[in-house]
């Protein structure tokens, strides 16, 4: 069973309460807009850090207990758990989606020098009309070296078989 949160306005009002304080006094003493302290005690606006140190101050407690009461609410609120996000993050655990979308996406658009490898082989220079330059070997991780000429771009050609770098 869930437990039940209750909005940091509700304590602010308890507090308020057990000092005889009203609204109005606490919005002076913390040099608010009425209208803004009553909008953050019904909970109908977020409590910042900023506030909540003015609360804190001003009600003899911390920051942190403002915070806190302020991230269980709006957390309880939200109730929104994202199963999309667990099974895209145990798959990225599985599989180097990344990776592969990178080297796919490099394939057609090449790689730039200077930027590092994802795989160790063979790159092939293309030029900016497409032509085919000089090979490098570089290995994964290392930066590719400069092109002969500007617009130019890499290729990876021959990916390695070996196990230190292939994949």
């Amino acid at each position: 069973m869930a437990k039940e949160v209750f909005a940091p306005g509700e304590y602010i009002s308890e507090e308020l309460e057990a000092r005889g304080w009203t609204q109005d006094d606490l919005a002076r003493i913390m040099g608010r807009p009425l209208p803004a302290t009553n909008r953050i005690i019904t909970g109908k606006a977020p409590l910042t850090h900023e506030i909540a140190m003015d609360l804190g101050a001003a009600l003899g407690t911390s920051a942190e207990v403002w915070l806190n009461l302020e991230a269980a609410y709006r957390l309880a609120r939200s109730n929104r758990p994202n199963k999309d996000i667990s099974r895209r993050a145990r798959l990225c655990s599985l599989a180097p989606v990344k990776s592969i979308k990178m080297i796919r996406m490099a394939q057609r658009s090449g790689f730039r020098p200077g930027q590092s490898a994802p795989r160790s082989g063979q790159y092939q220079q293309i030029g900016p009309r497409g032509g085919k330059g000089r090979e490098v070997t570089v290995v994964k991780g290392e930066t590719l070296p400069p092109t002969t000429g500007p617009g130019s771009t890499y290729r990876l050609a021959d990916p390695s078989k070996n196990k230190s770098g292939g994949r």
